[in-house]
């Protein structure tokens, strides 16, 4: 295999240096996908095979994330959002994965060479000028824009070389074949449209006799088995006890200060909106003369926001173009060069991007800063607070545990620690303990724990946990009694549905004997609507399914189709209309076409390979680490 490999990277050629044109500029646009080559500092959050992840480097790649989410949901950009995009969990996975690449491409004996490496910078669009690279001068005061180095920018991109390299390499001998081809564009292309009526199942519980809840149970008693479920001792030390007795002098803060001088700065800012016409439906100078004309009206006073929902065609435009705070290297370079050189209360003139034109109002600037000692000194307690209370917990929690598993009694260890011993109700796997509010890690926990031994310690949020697995219920059929809310709830929706069939029946009845389906619909509470769609996709109001497509696809316009179940209640349609696929077109869309299903097979195969690598390695997360420095970072990005 890897003889096969060696020789397969010969042939790279054109293929390799056209995914390493597009990946430079992924790296120039979003600086941070790389990391520093020498780790700063001893914080990591991450050690694959003892190679640092640091936690400059999971910075850095965290807020060229969160520039991409600023630029793709504009103001939209909340704490609650960020949360809830996970940002964390995507970073660590790509720095790890960028690792264990980079890792596996020196082993088979891959580098990239000094020519390769030049050659990815100087053949690139954004360093080049009318076709010509800038020149060193302007090379590097690009980068210093960007708060880069050269040695730190060609560290990183050879690191990414290399690992693509190695992906290039490793899914070379993957191909498409014809048959695959166009049977993939007439099923993604081929569409209909169809009309329907969905009937809701409402969610309500219903008025059930005791009797008939009985009945159901007794027919469905494995529905509502009760699983094995198992009882917990615990003890838990809280890191704002010990954070109590935690003591910050001015001299640790200020030496926190000196030592983290580059956290305090303030990067340059600037509060934009923007509008733009994209060329993919017209010509660059039809797309740049409908720029002018709004350029113009904007410049006469017209509000900027309304021209950006009515016009704008990009992602932002809903939002009333609202690009949140824009900071240096989250633009490509003419746009950056065009938005941070324009004075605040203006609108630029017409700037070309890679897809159209785009014109931005400058509505607020920001210079770059530094935060003072003052400024900063309530962060830098908080932190200095919280790292020393948590290594002060680490090592009680060590202490206690020891005791416990010495005495074999966690009695003993709370007597020594001055903690309680506390007691879990019985918990079936993955239950959660609102005492702990562990979202079911505690139960989890128990489940794979040895009865009597004691285990820990368990790191829920700002607490420790130490505890002991003490009781079992085996599995068993449950009592009427126990289960009768669950039973009644289970029930409701059964016969919810099928109020809901029986509507769609019944309509179905009514329009094969000729009634009018609008009249059917309102007069059962629904309504007739259209939808045009391709395979596989998802229609308002029933979801995505398979059995639609089969019926749709296959039916004659005219003709009503159902009564069937979906999520929310139950369905009737027909179709319209078929839109078939043009041979023509076909041709003209086939290379397109093999290049997707390429790329796509290419990339699960890769992916298995790489879990397959991940499997190999010794990949050790700092999970207080990590925790501490995401609740920094959440915190200054919202």
């Amino acid at each position: 295999m890897l003889d096969v490999m060696r020789r397969n990277i010969k042939s790279l050629a054109v293929t390799l240096w056209a995914v390493i044109g597009a990946f430079i500029i992924f790296i120039f646009v979003d600086w941070g996908m790389g990391r520093v080559d020498q780790p700063t500092g001893k914080s990591v959050v991450a050690m694959v095979n003892d190679q640092p992840i640091t936690a400059d480097a999971y910075r850095e790649m965290y807020f060229s994330q969160l520039r991409r989410m600023r630029d793709m949901f504009g103001g939209r950009l909340d704490r609650n959002m960020i949360r809830q995009l996970n940002i964390e969990s995507s970073v660590l996975e790509s720095l790890v994965a960028e690792e264990i690449m980079v890792q596996e491409a020196a082993r088979m004996g891959f580098a990239v060479t000094d020519e390769e490496l030049r050659d990815a910078i100087v053949n690139n669009p954004s360093f080049q000028d009318n076709g010509r690279f800038i020149g060193a001068a302007q090379y590097e005061r690009l980068l210093m824009m960007n708060h880069k180095t050269i040695p730190q920018f060609e560290a990183e991109l050879r690191r990414q070389l290399l690992a693509n390299k190695l992906r290039q390499v490793v899914t070379m001998p993957l191909s498409v074949s014809d048959a695959d081809v166009r049977d993939s564009y007439y099923q993604s292309h081929e569409k209909v449209k169809i009309a329907y009526v969905l009937f809701k199942s409402v969610p309500d519980l219903m008025d059930l006799t005791d009797s008939e809840l009985r009945a159901y149970f007794d027919k469905n008693r494995s529905q509502f088995d009760i699983p094995e479920r198992r009882k917990g001792r615990y003890l838990v030390m809280e890191i704002e006890r010990v954070r109590q007795q935690v003591n910050v002098t001015q001299k640790d803060i200020e030496n926190y200060y000196s030592e983290h001088y580059d956290q305090w700065k303030v990067e340059e800012e600037v509060l934009a909106q923007r509008i733009t016409i994209k060329s993919d439906k017209r010509s660059s100078d039809e797309a740049r003369a409908l720029v002018v004309k709004l350029l113009d009206r904007a410049r006469k006073g017209e509000d900027f926001a309304k021209l950006a929902r009515e016009n704008s065609e990009d992602e932002v435009a809903a939002g009333g173009g609202d690009m949140g705070p824009i900071q240096r290297g989250g633009l490509s370079p003419v746009e950056e060069i065009a938005v941070f050189g324009a004075p605040e209360g203006t609108t630029t003139e017409p700037i070309e991007t890679d897809g159209g034109w785009a014109i931005y109002k400058i509505n607020k600037k920001t210079p770059a800063s530094v935060r003072s000692l003052q400024e900063a000194e309530p962060q830098i307690r908080s932190v200095l607070s919280w790292e020393r209370a948590r290594e002060a917990m680490d090592k009680k929690v060590t202490e206690i545990l020891k005791v416990a598993q010495e005495s074999k009694s966690l009695d003993k260890a709370a007597q020594s620690s001055g903690l309680t011993v506390k007691e879990s109700p019985f918990l079936a796997k993955g239950d959660e303990f609102p005492a702990l509010a562990d979202g079911g890690q505690f139960s989890q926990a128990l489940f794979e724990a040895k009865q009597g031994e004691i285990s820990g310690p368990l790191q829920l949020g700002a607490s420790s946990v130490i505890y002991a697995y003490v009781a079992s219920e085996a599995p068993r059929p449950a009592k009427f009694e126990e289960v009768a809310e669950k039973v009644k709830k289970a029930l409701s929706a059964v016969k919810r549905k099928e109020e809901a069939l029986a509507k769609a029946q019944e309509a179905m009845n009514a329009i094969g004997a000729g009634a009018k389906p609008e009249d059917v619909a309102k007069s059962r509470g629904a309504e007739v609507k259209d939808y045009e769609f391709a395979r596989n996709s998802f229609i308002p109001d029933l979801g995505s399914s398979s059995y639609i497509d089969d019926r749709a696809f296959s039916a004659e316009p005219g003709v009503w189709i159902g009564p069937f179940r979906v999520k929310d209640g139950a369905c009737v349609f027909r179709v319209v209309q078929k839109t078939p696929v043009l041979a023509e077109e076909f041709e003209k869309e086939k290379d397109a076409t093999r290049q997707t299903l390429l790329d796509e097979k290419r990339n699960k195969f890769f992916d298995a390979y790489l879990q397959l690598l991940r499997k190999k390695k010794r990949i050790v997360i700092q999970s207080q680490t990590l925790a501490d420095l995401n609740q920094m970072l959440v915190a200054r990005a919202g």
